[in-house]
């Protein structure tokens, strides 16, 4: 009699196909993991770049004096919208602030840059990871990182600007969804809730369009609410009127309404999309409570601190919602959209009401070949357009905007192999991104590449998806060959290659060379800060004047960096452009408060003021404390444009 063989009986063992979808899935898990550590170092490298392009450039209109000078007082105990005067959130201190005084960062111009240089690397970083996981493709998630790094280069601009934050806050709540959904489902609603409060607290409008854009989210793809037609008639309405509404003070200019009309069309298309997408899983009711708790944490928090700290109520009121929504009346610039970006978007929106009309329709081979070929195409163009000019209109300031709009719904569409979950996020992703074009108004400077931001990941969405679809309809044709994903992905690669031998490698050479040729600032809280030899001394010559001559100073406009580079605090507290903002009983105040000051200078720079009259009609408002600048001070010096003054008498 046979012995029977050793080992495990055949009743309990694993079929052989199982344990090797286990062993794929943990090799799978393995590559992914090798595939993020790729990404991170890739982050680390651009970080070298990074840092001289930050610690290379003095920021002239000097933003981030005017908040380190608010985040001193505000430290210091002054009471905000009191004391303390803000064109943002009380986000901005409580949030920003806060972290900042737990992380030990100096309120300086070296830790202004310090700040933005991490945003700027850590909200990079998460453009990678999130493509990784949304799409499993390396070079996808690689080259859509370099694509955000160079659109965030906007970040080294303008240290510790709340644009830089507002970036990061919005990748953020994509990764937040992006990781969370479906396994943890109230954690993932709840930080979105949270993180949009965030943006909400820091600056108004941009949270508006963020909530804006997550309710359509929700209303649209989650099943209570999608079976209530009145909810998601409404806020798909709301979502296409908003830009209307945003401009409806400018709406009689050319530029306005085309501006309006885009985005309002690229939102259009992307509510016909989605009505024709299966119901989500994934987030089910529940989780509506926990992102209105999210946002009501947060906005609690922002609000509660600066009360205990002395603000009142109407003063919160006040400085956070009426006073910047009267922004568009004091300052704006027109935005550069080309007549025919029209043609543009009605043919975008001419191809959602196709597919919207042909939706279910079965298509051969030769039509997933051209779906396929149609997204990878709009994809890498949107990419370029984020990139660099690539036509020779003047809408080199809007193109990101003009190209991506129309055509950000084919990112919803998705394809029959994701899970019920990512209907969620096919539908979120774009919708924050059609809102947050809105973001470059009223004033179109760095907030358009803020603006743009998350188009990148849009882009990420729509190439994997003709990755896809390629490399179905490779196998469907040569089932043993296995290299069609690695031919359908050749034109990502050739994007990536061209991305690195001309922006990238552009950027690169500009930031060496002007971190090379510059010298140290050698300013108090300015050692790390390199600048032209010419504008160093300028700045040393002035700041050696001020300590001579004035016991205390104001700017004119807000120039409060000399403040710190000075040692000397301002008698009171003065934004950026402050002729404009300030009310005449505001400047009156001050006057009032400044005049008997002894050894009182101002630091006045006309170029200057006359580019912040710019935005503002070319004039500057006569009211009380620059008609105080204007009679009692005479020019003690001129330093190549900063010009000391002091009083007459």
């Amino acid at each position: 009699m046979p012995s029977k063989p050793v080992g495990t009986p055949a009743s309990r063992r694993l079929p052989d196909t199982y344990v090797t979808q286990i062993l794929n899935r943990i090799s799978q898990r393995w590559l992914q993991v090798g595939y993020g550590g790729a990404l991170a170092l890739i982050t680390v490298v651009l970080g070298v770049i990074a840092y001289r392009m930050m610690f290379s450039s003095f920021d002239i209109p000097d933003d981030d004096g005017y908040l380190l000078m608010s985040l001193r007082k505000f430290e210091a105990g002054g009471s905000l919208y009191g004391d303390v005067y803000s064109q943002y959130g009380p986000g901005v201190f409580v949030l920003l602030g806060g972290t900042l005084r737990i992380a030990g960062v100096a309120l300086t111009s070296d830790g202004a840059r310090m700040v933005n240089l991490a945003l700027w690397l850590a909200s990079t970083l998460l453009v990678g990871l999130v493509l990784l996981r949304l799409t499993r493709s390396f070079f996808v998630s690689a080259v859509g990182l370099v694509v955000a790094f160079l659109v965030l280069q906007v970040d080294a601009n303008e240290p510790l600007h709340p644009g830089a934050a507002i970036g990061f806050l919005l990748i953020a709540l994509v990764a937040a969804a992006v990781f969370l959904l479906p396994t943890r489902e109230r954690a993932a609603m709840a930080a979105i809730g949270a993180l949009a409060g965030a943006l909400l607290s820091i600056k108004v409008n941009v949270g508006i369009f963020a909530l804006v854009s997550t309710a359509f989210a929700c209303a649209t793809t989650m099943p209570f609410l999608r079976e209530r037609r009145a909810v998601r008639i409404v806020t798909s309405t709301i979502f296409v009127a908003l830009p209307f509404a945003l401009l409806s003070a400018h709406l009689n200019q050319a530029w306005a309404l085309r501006f309006a009309g885009i985005v309002s069309i690229g939102a259009l298309a992307l509510v016909l999309i989605s009505t024709r997408l299966p119901v989500a899983r994934v987030p089910a009711l529940r989780g509506t409570a926990a992102l209105v708790a999210g946002v009501l944490a947060v906005v609690a928090v922002v609000s509660l601190v600066p009360i205990f700290g002395g603000t009142s109520p109407s003063q919160l009121v006040d400085g956070w919602f009426i006073r910047p929504a009267d922004t568009p009346d004091i300052q704006y610039t027109p935005l550069l959209v080309h007549p025919w970006a029209w043609v543009w978007a009605a043919l975008g929106l001419a191809g959602a009401i196709a597919v919207s009309t042909l939706w279910g329709q079965p298509l051969d081979s030769r039509g997933h070949l051209m779906a396929g070929v149609v997204r990878i195409a709009a994809g890498l163009l949107i990419w370029t357009s984020l990139s660099g000019p690539i036509f020779d209109l003047p809408t080199d300031l809007t193109q990101g905007m003009v190209v991506g709009a129309p055509l950000m719904w084919i990112a919803a569409i998705g394809s029959q192999r994701h899970a019920s979950h990512i209907i969620f996020l096919r539908i979120l992703i774009p919708a924050l991104a059609a809102l947050q074009f809105l973001h470059a108004y009223p004033m179109p400077g760095s907030q358009l590449y803020w603006s743009n931001f998350l188009l990148v990941l849009v882009v990420g969405m729509c190439v994997s998806d003709g990755i896809d679809a390629l490399t179905a309809v490779g196998m469907s044709w040569r089932p043993s060959f296995p290299g069609w994903r690695a031919i359908a992905t050749v034109s990502v690669v050739a994007f990536g290659v061209w991305l690195g031998l001309k922006p990238l490698r552009a950027e690169v050479r500009q930031a060496r060379a002007n971190y090379t040729a510059g010298v140290s600032l050698n300013l108090p809280g300015a050692e790390k800060m390199r600048v032209p030899e010419a504008l160093a001394d300028q700045l040393q010559s002035l700041v050696g004047a001020i300590r001579t001559h004035c016991d205390t100073f104001l700017t004119l406009p807000g120039m409060n960096s000399l403040n710190i580079f000075s040692g000397e605090e301002p008698p009171v507290e003065l934004s950026g452009p402050w002729p404009f903002f300030f009310t005449a009983g505001e400047q009156q105040r001050i006057v009032e408060e400044v005049k008997r000051t002894p050894r009182f200078c101002i630091v006045r720079k006309p170029d200057l003021t006359r580019f912040w009259a710019g935005f503002s009609g070319n004039s500057v408002p006569q009211r009380p404390l620059v008609r105080f600048i204007d009679e009692k001070f005479r020019l003690l010096h001129d330093f190549s444009g900063y010009r000391l003054l002091i009083r007459s008498s």
